[in-house]
Parts: structure tokens; sequence; C-alpha cells
């Protein structure tokens, strides 16, 4: 239940990865407030060449800005309505 619920945005320090056309091999979560800068430092860091969509970049802009205290943008409001709508029922809470 609670993938479900960071799928649908409820937790603003968690993002949801799915595998998809990506080199992960299962579905993953991205914790947001354990976060660390990385400079690329080679040999000990080499950056792939993989990266988020535009739009899941969006999203990921948008929960980092709640995270760190902006006012949330009216379009990620009504995003994060429209994936709640999608919960089962049993995962739902009285407030969005």
């Amino acid at each position: 239940m609670m993938v479900a619920r960071i799928r649908a945005l409820m937790y603003k320090q968690f993002f949801f990865c799915p595998r998809g056309n990506s080199p992960l091999t299962s579905d993953s979560i991205m914790r947001l407030d354990r976060l660390h800068a990385v400079v690329p430092n080679y040999p000990t860091y080499m950056p792939e060449p993989y990266s988020l969509s535009a739009e899941a970049l969006g999203v990921l802009m948008a929960m980092l800005r709640s995270l760190f205290g902006a006012k949330e943008e009216a379009d990620f409001e009504a995003l994060k309505t429209l994936v709640y709508e999608s919960l089962p029922d049993e995962a739902k809470t009285k407030s969005v």
C-alpha cells in the first residue's frame, strides 16, 4: 500500500522510479530527503548516459521545491489530485 501512495505523490520525500526501459532491474523508490550532491571525480565516479524524461524531471523538481518549503504550484497540485483519484480506496486517507 505504501508504494501505491508513493506513486500517488502522497509523500514529498519519496519519488517512484519505474523500471520501464531503463537500466534499473526493478521498480525503485528514491529518497529525496537523503540526496547527496556528487561531483564527477574520475575514476571514483563515472556519470551514466541515462536521465529522467522531461515529464518525470518536472515532477521531481516540483517535489524538491515542495520538500524545501516552496509553495506548491497549481499544476503540481492538480497532478497530485489526479493521481490520488486513481488510488485504491484502502490506500486513500482523508486528506490529500
